[in-house]
């Protein structure tokens, strides 16, 4: 008896990191998809905010190539970074009235409708 507990716990253990590290790969790549989509937006001076929003924080090098990018496409817009939990992971960027979502929450959400 003491063995068979001793083997689901090592299961359990084994499966939580797989599934942490996993989301931590899909969190990136996710935002590896929203940085090359705001890439392919169109320049506008007229663009007043760029907002990120983001379920865990991001890795540094992915926040300053947001910026640098969105500060050579937006000139005049202002980069604001914000934290919002119901996302479960990746990143949703809002470009005046354009949305760029690309959260786990809505890759769920699609995936059982």
């Amino acid at each position: 008896m003491m063995l068979f507990l001793i083997l689901i716990l090592v299961q359990l253990a084994i499966a939580g990191t797989v599934i942490f590290v996993l989301k931590r790969l899909l969190d990136r790549e996710l935002a590896k998809a929203a940085i090359e989509k705001l890439a392919s937006l169109k320049a506008a001076e007229a663009v007043e905010h760029v907002i990120v929003y983001y379920a865990s924080p991001l890795p540094s090098s992915v926040e300053a190539e947001i910026k640098v990018l969105a500060n050579r496409k937006f000139t005049n817009g202002k980069i604001v970074f914000e934290r919002l939990q119901s996302l479960r992971g990746g990143v949703i960027i809002k470009v005046a009235d354009e949305i760029l979502d690309f959260s786990l929450s809505s890759r769920l959400e699609n995936l059982w409708s």
